[in-house]
């Protein structure tokens, strides 16, 4: 799962329009805190989540946003938009000047890929022109230069970034995810179950919401979050998650039972 789909995961998660809005104002302040330390790519991600169709549809949930943080959104959106050949973003970018930085390399790469159609790179004689070299080395300079400024981040927390790896093992297709957005705020009032759609409803048998999804359904995400627990957190790699390894798994999730309960079987 990209982080953009994740995004738009964790907004319909919730069932109320009041908490959906809650959690589309905690990812615009982490869009500002990315924008601090010039990660544009993950800026580019999250934004990307937080403004797309399937969550921008959701006018009960945008009504609960305060002003400030409609503004804020509007702010990050305008950076990013490709008006202009994404003139804003670029120009923020060379603001940054030498420090470190973590450029949108999807946009990058697309200026790599124009610069290798925009005409011949040899001369009449086989030798690269001077010109499209500067060219191609001020293109690399972008993805050059992340490995060559040193940055001031924190330490990784590595129980949160497995966990956050549990979730992306876990794959939605975009019909799903529009599917749940339909549910959370559907287009007319007529009652979107009598639907014959039978999508997978992301989070709603996970989070305790009252909702029957289809028992394929809910087997293939079980063994999915199974998979991708043992993947990240058996680091003895024996197929038995210990104490220990659980106690990684507890800290991100308050609510889930002791150790004790859920291994009763072993006793």
């Amino acid at each position: 799962m990209s982080i953009s789909s994740w995004v738009q995961c964790m907004i319909l998660s919730k069932s109320l329009p009041k908490q959906r809005a809650e959690i589309i104002t905690k990812f615009v302040n982490v869009g500002k805190h990315l924008k601090k330390l010039n990660n544009f790519n993950t800026l580019m991600a999250v934004i990307g989540g937080v403004t797309h169709s399937n969550i921008s549809r959701l006018y009960k949930t945008y009504s609960f946003l305060s002003h400030e943080t409609k503004k804020d959104l509007n702010n990050l959106t305008q950076l990013l938009s490709n008006h202009s050949n994404f003139g804003l973003y670029r120009k923020s970018l060379q603001e940054t000047k030498n420090k470190f930085k973590i450029p949108i390399m999807g946009i990058h790469l697309k200026d790599l890929i124009a610069w290798n159609g925009n005409g011949p790179s040899f001369d009449k004689t086989g030798t690269i022109t001077l010109k499209r070299f500067f060219q191609l080395a001020n293109l690399l300079s972008y993805f050059l230069g992340v490995n060559r400024v040193a940055h001031n981040l924190m330490d990784p927390n590595m129980d949160l970034i497995n966990t956050l790896k549990v979730s992306f093992d876990i794959s939605y297709s975009e019909n799903d995810i529009y599917d749940l957005s339909l549910k959370r705020e559907p287009k007319t009032l007529l009652n979107f179950q009598s639907s014959n759609s039978k999508s997978v409803v992301f989070a709603d048998w996970a989070s305790g919401v009252c909702q029957q999804p289809d028992s394929d359904t809910v087997n293939k995400h079980i063994a999915a979050m199974v998979d991708a627990v043992f993947k990240h957190y058996d680091h003895d790699r024996d197929s038995y998650i210990s104490k220990a390894e659980f106690e990684q798994i507890a800290g991100n999730f308050p609510f889930i039972d002791t150790f004790v309960a859920i291994d009763a079987d072993r006793f």
